[in-house]
């Protein structure tokens, strides 16, 4: 059966066809199938001069043929037509703007303070949703213990500028080994957050502009419970601004901040105080490995010094030594 808002909605480009642009997700029923009300989901689109990438964001989300779906989009004052092409799909946008913002986790807490849905998420305006994503989402949270759902999430697709597949991202969330590793296996574009513990927890670390979602996940995670989908609901884009050495020289020093605020907490399990310095070390090295690709010595050599005096051994196993002779002897 066609999606009915497909025929509502702006024609799409002339060279544009398939998902979202000439066929919608499968409709579903006004309530689930046990009866009762989908769950009420907001999303909220950050965006900024990706005027070549937001309809098909856009689409992706509005034809979702979700029946309890609050969509809002942040801009934050472009000037390369998205405003436009925003304007277009304004009937059925529960709010929009655009103005000048503080950065993306500005963007993103500006919506969601808005939001009245049991459920909040961001995709942002390069990347979009997989056909049919909410009505997986929601089925998902009917089945969870909602006192202990902090949030959901499953896999992404990520794919290049020109939406090429290229691999799988996704696994499910270990707080354990998130902190030891600095890394995380949550699929940001996938990930879908309980409203109540985003309140409670104080929405988005706007001091963070690279991990505020690394950041989020393990505040979160400290108290309540993730809970992973074995399917894609989306598609991350790797453009060649979230490739840059800029962005990944953020990644550590923003890790250090969320490590910061994790420990300062007296009522910490022994297991997260026995990785603590592993946690540092690592996320020293994710500075380090930034800095150097970006040629700034001094901070790649304090980095790296930090990192080995919270771990020796595990610095020294992941550097395998390359790197040593170069920075103690680099002007």
């Amino acid at each position: 059966m066609q999606n009915s808002l497909i025929l509502k909605l702006p024609s799409p480009p002339k060279n544009k066809t398939g998902w979202p642009w000439t066929k919608g997700s499968e409709p579903l029923s006004d309530s689930m199938p046990d009866g009762s009300p989908w769950p009420k989901i907001s999303i909220v689109t950050p965006s900024y001069n990706q005027g070549q990438y937001i309809e098909e964001t856009i689409r992706s989300v509005l034809l979702q043929g979700y029946p309890n779906l609050e969509y809002i989009i942040i801009d934050g004052g472009s000037t390369d037509g998205s405003v436009e092409i925003i304007k277009k799909y304004e009937p059925w946008l529960a709010y929009w703007e655009s103005e000048k913002d503080m950065g993306q986790s500005h963007a993103i807490n500006k919506g969601w303070r808005r939001s009245s849905g049991d459920l909040l998420a961001w995709i942002n305006s390069d990347d979009f949703l997989v056909k049919n994503a909410l009505d997986k989402v929601a089925l998902k949270f009917q089945n969870c213990n909602n006192e202990s759902l902090g949030f959901i999430h499953g896999k992404a697709q990520i794919i290049s500028a020109s939406g090429e597949p290229l691999y799988d991202r996704g696994a499910p969330f270990d707080l354990l080994n998130t902190l030891r590793s600095s890394h995380q296996s949550v699929a940001q574009s996938s990930a879908y957050f309980s409203a109540e513990v985003v309140r409670k927890i104080d929405y988005l670390d706007e001091s963070l502009h690279m991990s505020m979602d690394f950041d989020l996940y393990v505040r979160i995670a400290k108290n309540y419970q993730p809970y992973f989908i074995q399917e894609t609901l989306s598609f991350f884009r790797m453009t060649e601004s979230s490739k840059t050495a800029t962005v990944e020289a953020n990644f550590g020093p923003d890790h250090i901040k969320t490590l910061d605020k994790f420990f300062s907490n007296d009522q910490i399990a022994p297991k997260f105080l026995r990785i603590k310095n592993e946690a540092y070390c690592k996320a020293y090295l994710r500075s380090f490995q930034g800095y150097m690709r970006l040629k700034e010595l001094k901070k790649a050599r304090r980095s790296y010094l930090l990192s080995l005096s919270h771990s020796p051994i595990s610095c020294l196993k992941e550097t395998k030594g390359y790197y040593i002779t170069f920075l103690l002897f680099a002007v």
